[in-house]
């Protein structure tokens, strides 16, 4: 059975790097920020191993015996979901766990899981949620056929229940039940003392003397309550007001008419918090006041709505944060977002006049959609949104939005997520993955029906959002090709803008906000670093800045806060503040350890890309790296908005070839840095040189025949006219690069010096490496006073090295593999 048997190989695995934790929140809350649901639905879950005389390696080795099912039960509105969320992000099992829910088993057992190597985990889940839309789930031949199909299957069923009442059925077959009983003051207090590092005593001692029911609590209640930062007594009263407002929920006859709002709730109530706690003026015009209790109380005329109604919609609320010093997450201070800065700091400035009364909101670009690689910041630029237009943030995804399976369900939680952002407004409406909603399907397709439903949903949705006042709406995907086209034309997301792993300049600046006040002592810690007469630390910010983020080019914003929460926690636990050498430590873990003539070699590869480039002026070189994990790259714009002749698609190839043609001159012969995966630079200079005699019009032979490039590939094998006429394209363009750097190699061995001794260059410092402005004696100035040593330069090359170490043949992207910012297969002929 291939569940259990992978469920055994990971517990294998774990105990060979330690034996598994026995303490949940201590294996999964050691770090900041923590998230209050999250914390508390682990000590539910520590509490029901505890009491079923478990702990975690236990419940991994119950969910390794064949066929188990498992009971995991705690009363706590959110628990499942949470639990769930906290399962696949490696929470609560050591390692991640790949789900499936119960109702997608086929019959015979079959069940589709990733091949992903990092899941450790592989498991059927059953939800069994207080508020569940799975009206099938309670009838029992359901039920019975559905654990059938998980027997079948060979993988473990693991229920997920936030109800007292299971169906008999379920309790009669489970294996285990682990019961975490309800959710309480003992288990509220521990997540008020893990989130907002307050002593368990003092938290206690606070809840005695103002006691609340955490019966009428939810798990979503306890985030907007408990934060990192927040004091004790404004815990205690968001908690009080929020179990009031929970019971005023359940007993109708307690319901408020337009009553005032307080803390944890969205609109005027959180407004008028927001004043009494820190003495500010509410985040909210008056007018935007009158207009959310204006529409509240056309809607139920119920006043503010409490954030459970937002988790119900599948929406989590982000209230804006006052400034807190270095670490306050805005607009205004994000580093590498580029047109994404300019469009929100555009929209800050027509929302005033639009509070104003002097713009209509129809004139206000209100929808946004941002793409780019994981980890470049798109949940973080929604987050400082936030807190620069001072406005309610919503936050939720297409896979929350999918979780609920059945098609009705579907298209409800999306329907309430748009509708509880209007009901606040004006508030911002986040929605992560978009790229999951697909695109509308031939009616042949499987499954058409479904996905053309929820295509055609969101596409109403979005149209009655522009139409209603107050309601801005962003949209994350890595993916924006795999979206419907409709989705982004205009009135929807009409605003279409790419975030790019950000360069040098912007690591700089992703690095000082995530240090925040130890910004002062790493700098002050540095090698180097000035010191008045007086012996006071003199450093130079910038300059020490600057060298670690080249150490850090080809990474993300993501892998920034990793790594100085990293470097943050291994100083934590010596006892010392933040250094630089702490830093420096986790910048340079898991990047290959490269010899100098490697090094010089790819800077070589990579100066002839640069060269060629400008030589035959095809764009601006915007970088140079040999620093990143994946191997060097040469970033540039290329600009296509020139007449694409055959000469110029020529010089593409050429400059695609450029890194191979500058080995040759070099060092007499070429390294597999040209070629490998489809990215390669052989694959892409094939693939130009196949559309001049297929696609563009250009061959030799049929010129006006077009044939699609898409398999070019198999007619290469054949031995004809065609693969000779792409190869003898390919021998033109490899000498035009050949001709182009023997005629400047004196400006490519120099910045092939400057690049092997920085690492890394940005644009200012390659046009001076051309200019002959002796580039290579600044940036050696630049890293010594940031202390980095072991800088190789052209001198330093003992002769060719014709061969990569292993652990770079194996990555995915080859060293010499070179990455345009503007693609530049990419040629519209229109």
């Amino acid at each position: 059975m291939t569940g259990v048997k992978h469920a055994r190989g990971s517990r294998k695995e774990a105990s060979q790097k330690g034996s598994a934790p026995s303490s949940i929140p201590a294996f999964a809350v050691s770090d900041e920020p923590a998230v209050a649901e999250s914390v508390a639905t682990l000590l539910l879950v520590e509490r029901a191993l505890k009491q079923g005389g478990l702990d975690v390696g236990g419940l991994g080795a119950l969910l390794g015996r064949p066929d188990p099912v498992v009971i995991l039960q705690a009363e706590a509105q959110g628990f499942a979901s949470s639990a769930l969320r906290l399962l696949e992000g490696a929470a609560i099992l050591p390692g991640r766990a790949q789900t499936v829910d119960v109702s997608y088993m086929r019959p015979d057992g079959h069940v589709r899981f990733s091949n992903e190597a990092d899941i450790g985990w592989r498991i059927v889940t059953m939800l069994r949620e207080a508020d569940g839309d799975d009206p099938e789930g309670e009838d029992e031949r359901v039920l019975r056929a559905r654990i059938a199909n998980v027997a079948r299957c060979g993988h473990p069923l693991l229920v997920l229940a936030e109800t007292a009442a299971l169906p008999p059925l379920l309790s009669m077959v489970s294996d285990r039940v682990l019961q975490a009983g309800c959710l309480d003051q003992e288990i509220i207090a521990g997540t008020a003392a893990r989130v907002g590092r307050h002593g368990l005593a003092t938290v206690e001692a606070a809840f005695s003397a103002h006691p609340f029911d955490p019966m009428h609590l939810s798990l979503a209640d306890l985030s907007v309550a408990i934060r990192p930062g927040m004091s004790i007594d404004r815990m205690v009263m968001a908690l009080v007001h929020l179990a009031a407002s929970g019971k005023e929920d359940k007993d109708p006859s307690g319901e408020d008419e337009g009553g005032g709002g307080g803390l944890g709730r969205p609109g005027d109530g959180w407004s008028k918090s927001q004043d009494s706690r820190d003495g500010r003026s509410g985040s909210l015009s008056a007018g935007d006041r009158d207009r959310q209790a204006k529409t509240r109380k056309e809607k139920d005329g119920r006043g503010s709505e409490r954030s459970s109604a937002a988790s119900s919609a599948g929406c989590h609320l982000v209230l804006p944060e006052a400034p807190n010093g270095y670490c306050h997450l805005d607009v205004e201070t994000l580093a590498g977002y580029g047109a994404a800065r300019g469009w929100a700091l555009d929209l800050k400035a027509d929302l005033t006049l639009w509070r104003a009364g002097a713009l209509p909101w129809d004139q206000l670009s209100s929808r946004l959609l941002l793409s780019g690689p994981p980890g470049t910041g798109k949940t973080t630029f929604a987050r400082a949104l936030c807190d620069s237009l001072e406005l309610p943030l919503y936050v939720t995804s297409v896979s929350t939005w999918l979780q609920a399976s059945y098609l009705g369900a579907v298209i409800k939680q999306m329907s309430e997520a748009f509708e509880t952002a209007r009901r606040n407004a004006p508030s911002i409406l986040f929605i992560d993955e978009c790229d999951g909603i697909g695109k509308r399907q031939p009616q042949d397709r499987e499954f058409a029906d479904y996905w053309n439903a929820l295509v055609n949903k969101l596409l109403e949705l979005m149209d009655g959002a522009a139409r209603s006042e107050g309601v801005i709406i962003v949209g994350a995907t890595n993916r924006p090709e795999a979206m419907d086209e409709a989705l982004k034309r205009s009135g929807r997301w009409e605003t279409q803008i790419t975030i790019p792993l950000p360069d040098r300049e912007a690591l700089a600046g992703i690095l000082s906000h995530h240090l925040g006040e130890d910004a002062e002592a790493v700098v002050a810690s540095a090698p180097g670093a000035a010191r008045s007469p007086t012996g006071d630390s003199m450093p130079d910010r910038t300059k020490i800045l600057d060298a670690l983020a080249r150490q850090a080019v080809g990474r993300s914003g993501a892998d920034i806060e990793r790594l100085v929460r990293e470097a943050r926690g291994r100083a934590r636990r010596e006892g010392r503040s933040l250094v630089h050498a702490d830093l420096e430590e986790s910048l340079a873990a898991g990047r290959p350890m490269r010899s100098r003539n490697l090094r010089y070699r790819m800077a070589v590869h990579e100066a002839g890309h640069a060269l060629v480039r400008r030589a035959l002026k095809l764009g601006t070189e915007i970088g140079l790296t040999i620093e990143a994990v994946s191997g060097g790259f040469a970033e540039a714009e290329i600009d296509l908005d020139v007449v694409q002749s055959p000469d110029w698609v020529m010089a593409m190839i050429a400059m695609h070839l450029a890194g191979r043609a500058a080995e040759t001159v070099v060092f007499g012969d070429a390294s597999i840095g040209s070629g490998g995966p489809p990215t390669s630079d052989l694959a892409k200079s094939t693939r130009l040189a196949s559309s001049m005699e297929l696609e563009f019009g250009f061959g030799l032979n049929l010129p006006l025949l077009y044939r699609s490039v898409e398999n070019a590939e198999l007619l290469l094998l054949r031995e004809d006219a065609l693969k000779a006429a792409v190869h003898a394209r390919l021998e033109a363009a490899f000498a035009l690069a050949k001709r182009t750097i023997e005629g400047d190699r004196a400006s490519l061995l120099r910045l092939a010096d400057a690049l092997a001794e920085a690492g890394s260059l940005n644009a200012a410092e390659i046009v001076a490496v051309f200019n002959a402005e002796g580039v290579g004696k600044a940036v050696r100035a630049n890293t010594e006073a940031a202390g980095a040593t072991d800088c190789p330069t052209a001198s330093d090359a003992n002769g060719p090295e014709t061969a990569f170490n292993p652990s770079i043949i194996d990555s995915s992207t080859d060293p010499g593999a070179t990455v345009a910012a503007t693609p530049s297969t990419d040629i519209d002929l229109a």
